[in-house]
């Protein structure tokens, strides 16, 4: 079955992975045939020219999380490289974004490396994105201190505007709460910085920030957050 669907240049197998149906019989084989080198390389032939497009499909992303789950390292190599080649694109994408955390999971720390430096190389925008913004505090989640920091760094300069705004101030929120405790104080002085801490409590996402700031900063950081300008009463 899979040397059918794999013929022909493997039209048909990538043609099946799209569709409602197809999907399932392509996890199928994938599944089955997964002991049978020869035939996972058969289907990862296939499949190989259209990573990217499945990824970011309804139907498509599916089969390529299977790759993912059932595959050895070196076989779904080909996942990790076509999405991190395309990572900008694909964690933008409602679906992307799943199958690029996937990726993050299934990656040895050499890859894991490559694909943070792609995220970092286009964080501002990503943080801001509504399904980047996951990609991002999923580096957050599992990341090392200096890629943390990274993370981090983007924010200085830029912290009221991303924590107004709906996505980025999720991952302001991430920020202070794996950040070191230096890396968080510098972060609750920008808050302290002229009208910042009152234009952010009356906006609909920053007092969030603000919450989460106080929460988390340490006594002497906190205070000063206290001490910062309020807005004025209704």
């Amino acid at each position: 079955a899979a040397a059918a669907l794999a013929g022909a240049g493997g039209g048909s197998l990538a043609r099946a992975a799209f569709n409602l149906h197809g999907t399932r019989s392509v996890q199928k084989l994938l599944e089955v045939c997964r002991d049978d080198a020869s035939e996972v390389a058969m289907l990862t032939a296939a499949l190989r020219p259209v990573v990217v497009a499945l990824s970011m499909d309804a139907n498509g992303n599916h089969v390529v999380q299977v790759c993912l789950k059932v595959l050895s390292p070196a076989q779904y190599a080909f996942v990790l490289d076509a999405v991190t080649a395309d990572l900008t694109l694909v964690a933008r994408h409602r679906h992307g974004c799943c199958v690029v955390q996937r990726c993050m999971d299934a990656a040895d720390n050499t890859v894991w490396d490559r694909i943070v430096a792609a995220v970092l190389a286009d964080v501002l925008s990503l943080m801001q994105d509504p399904f980047g913004n996951y990609v991002v505090q999923y580096v957050l989640q599992r990341g090392s201190p200096p890629q943390v920091a990274s993370v981090v760094a983007a924010l200085r300069g830029n912290l009221p505007r991303l924590s107004a705004q709906k996505f980025s101030s999720n991952v302001v929120e991430k920020c202070l709460d794996a950040s070191t405790e230096p890396l968080r104080t510098q972060l609750v002085d920008e808050l302290c910085e002229g009208d910042v801490a009152a234009f952010l409590l009356g906006d609909q996402y920053g007092n969030y920030v603000v919450q989460k700031a106080l929460s988390v900063a340490s006594d002497d950081a906190g205070l000063r957050l206290l001490a910062a300008p309020r807005p004025p009463p209704p």
